[in-house]
């Protein structure tokens, strides 16, 4: 942000689940959702209809790149998102993201690279189930000791909307993972409920659970 406002102006990069986050910032007193970008000109169009007297982009760059944005919502295909996390940083935004923040080590490092190089900005992703009220009530007991001594905790995430990934863009990534699409939300969670970090990791994974063929494994079990 280049200058005190008295709302932020937010830019809403992808369209299809991002018309969440538009309808989140309208509630936010402090801020305003200036910008719609999606390269889908038809997707574009229809939400315009729905969020009226905005400006519509179809080309992600010139909104991370424009001065009058202070905050951009990314919630573009995910292959997209370390690209866009490190132009919009170079240009004094801060940045909330649809999870996976990114899709490799390679890329979380360059993230991990620019945050330290404009550590003044502010990124945050989509971890929602920390705000879930049974989940905020556990974790007041764990801390508050009311369960005991934490010794195992265990999650499962069913993700019983396939044809998301037959259908759509998430089919068509070589390497989409089941883990960083939906699993990263127990992941997170059972690292906020514990307060604690994983030393080691062991994982294996199989492309038996669907109903049709995917490249990629459609089951992932870590320990």
């Amino acid at each position: 942000m280049t200058k005190a406002r008295a709302q932020l102006n937010v830019a809403v990069i992808g369209l299809g689940v991002g018309e969440q986050h538009i309808r989140g910032f309208e509630l936010e007193p402090r801020c305003r959702v200036t910008v719609l970008c999606d390269f889908d000109s038809q997707k574009l169009k229809q939400v315009a209809s729905r969020f009226p007297n905005r400006t519509y982009v179809e080309n992600a760059q010139i909104v991370l790149t424009d001065p009058d944005v202070d905050l951009v919502s990314i919630a573009s295909f995910d292959q997209f998102h370390c690209e866009q996390i490190e132009l919009a940083f170079r240009h004094g935004k801060d940045v909330f993201v649809e999870k996976p923040l990114c899709l490799s080590e390679e890329e979380f490092w360059r993230i991990v690279s620019v945050c330290k190089e404009y550590p003044q900005r502010k990124l945050s992703s989509n971890l929602i189930l920390r705000k879930t009220p049974r989940f905020v009530e556990l974790r007041e007991a764990i801390v508050a000791q009311e369960l005991g001594e934490i010794y195992y905790l265990e999650g499962d995430y069913d993700y019983g909307r396939l044809h998301k990934i037959t259908e759509g863009w998430r089919g068509k990534v070589p390497h989409y993972s089941v883990m960083h699409g939906g699993g990263i939300h127990l992941i997170d969670l059972l690292m906020w409920l514990s307060q604690r970090r994983p030393v080691r990791v062991v994982a294996m994974g199989s492309q038996q659970a669907s109903p049709v063929a995917l490249p990629f494994n459609d089951l992932a079990v870590s320990l």
